[in-house]
């Protein structure tokens, strides 16, 4: 029981990180300000992150 509960508070606790990412991107592409650019380049930037990692991961030595 304390493990699962553990873990409920670890994935909600990701969801609400995940959630103030998506409230603050939208609101910063409703201002059309500078933050937009930077949370776009930071989208972008953890794209191509993920897949050099999957493509190292993928890779074999």
């Amino acid at each position: 029981m304390r493990d699962t509960r553990h873990l409920f508070i670890f994935s909600s606790s990701f969801l609400a990180g995940i959630s103030t990412d998506i409230s603050g991107f939208l609101s910063s592409i409703y201002c059309g300000s500078l933050n937009f650019d930077v949370s776009l380049k930071r989208i972008l930037f953890t794209k191509k992150f993920i897949s050099i990692k999957s493509k190292i991961a993928v890779t074999p030595y």
